[in-house]
């Protein structure tokens, strides 16, 4: 009985890499949503501060909501 569970373990681990494979393949580039808004705070800046920060570490591609 340890075989068939074996081979299921095997088929799950070899289908989930595949995933992962075609994944990181596909997609060169994070995407990220960002919302502000409030009264108290300069979000305008904020956002471009995060955006340039982030940006300097990895390729992100930004909706920006205000």
């Amino acid at each position: 009985m340890i075989i068939p569970h074996l081979i299921r373990r095997l088929g799950l681990v070899a289908v989930v890499g595949l995933v992962f494979a075609q994944a990181e393949e596909k997609q060169d580039h994070l995407r990220a949503l960002l919302i502000t808004g409030g009264c108290c705070h300069n979000y305008e800046f904020q956002s471009k501060a995060l955006i340039e920060g982030v940006a300097k570490e990895a390729k992100v591609e930004w909706k920006v909501v205000n």
